[in-house]
């Protein structure tokens, strides 16, 4: 449970699944989290011999590999096969920080009922996670095949052609449970960014969005340079007739002066914005002095670009 402390009572209240570690105090653990999700779901519990039965065989997770070329953003899924029945998970997605910057997550839709969260969601500074954490818990036994979660990322400049980054996944003992709050085993399989050439072929593309300008507003004038410590707000001047089929997002990026992303701010293009032909996104206050920023239009919950990118 990312972000939640608890007191001495509310640790006795909320373990429910009655976990203890080596000194005997109790812990929370995933299966609290779905017995948790039963309780709230007036779930009449009774144990299935039938899940019992197949979750003595282990399921299949793996990270998809993926290509990329330096400075692009691409998304990486992770999958689940010979699923037996899982109700929650807690997983660790380990990546070299030097290389890849997590920028979302967002769970598949097998998943899409019960409680899905991650240390991505929290505010927090994005440059200083060395690993992501993803958990997801609900009251019934899930058993399709499908995408558990995708998460992105942007390849960093500093890569080289042929290069393979791992993208590895991890979990300890009672992580992975079913409805009956049994153990599930796994077998798991990391997964590689291979970095390839860029090639000119993206640039030929005829965009429907375009970013005209970004500027500081202040009392006195519109300046194109910012405050290194954050904490203002940028008006982005872009252009595009609005389509309400198509769900366009604009994301504002903030970089130090290593090319590391600091953070990540977006908001969804509307109608208003595209009539009055600009949009205003707030940059919160950075520990850290900002050296570059970056503004996108994708296609929201995608990584597909919908403009061309403006450097600020």
């Amino acid at each position: 449970f990312p972000g939640v402390i608890f007191n001495a009572n509310q640790m006795k209240a909320a373990n429910v699944h009655h976990d203890y570690d080596k000194n005997g105090d109790p812990y929370i653990s995933i299966k609290d989290g779905v017995r948790l999700s039963q309780l709230l779901a007036g779930y009449q519990f009774e144990t299935s011999s039938a899940i019992s039965l197949m979750s003595m065989e282990n399921i299949n997770i793996s990270v998809e590999n993926s290509e990329a070329y330096p400075g692009e953003y691409i998304s990486i899924p992770v999958r689940i096969s010979n699923n037996t029945g899982i109700s929650g998970f807690k997983f660790g997605l380990s990546y070299d920080s030097e290389y890849l910057t997590p920028i979302s997550i967002s769970n598949g839709e097998i998943i899409e009922d019960g409680l899905f969260a991650s240390n991505l969601y929290e505010d927090t500074d994005v440059s200083t996670l060395d690993e992501i954490t993803v958990y997801w818990n609900t009251a019934d036994s899930m058993c399709e095949d499908g995408i558990l979660f995708t998460v992105d990322f942007l390849v960093g400049d500093n890569v080289s052609v042929g290069q393979n980054i791992s993208v590895g996944l991890t979990y300890e003992t009672n992580d992975i449970c079913n409805c009956n709050l049994e153990t599930v085993g796994a077998n798991v399989t990391d997964g590689y960014v291979t970095v390839v050439t860029y090639t000119d072929e993206a640039d030929d593309v005829l965009y429907d969005y375009y970013i005209n300008d970004a500027y500081v507003d202040t009392e006195d004038e519109e300046v194109s340079s910012f405050p290194v410590k954050g904490n203002f707000d940028l008006t982005v001047a872009v252009q595009g007739e609005y389509d309400a089929e198509v769900e366009a997002s604009m994301f504002v990026a903030c970089y130090d002066e290593t090319g590391k992303m600091l953070s990540i701010k977006d908001i969804a293009l509307t109608e208003d914005i595209l009539t009055a032909g600009s949009g205003v996104v707030h940059i919160d206050e950075s520990k850290t002095d900002i050296s570059d920023i970056k503004i996108f239009i994708w296609k929201a919950n995608t990584l597909i670009p919908l403009a061309e990118s403006f450097a600020l």
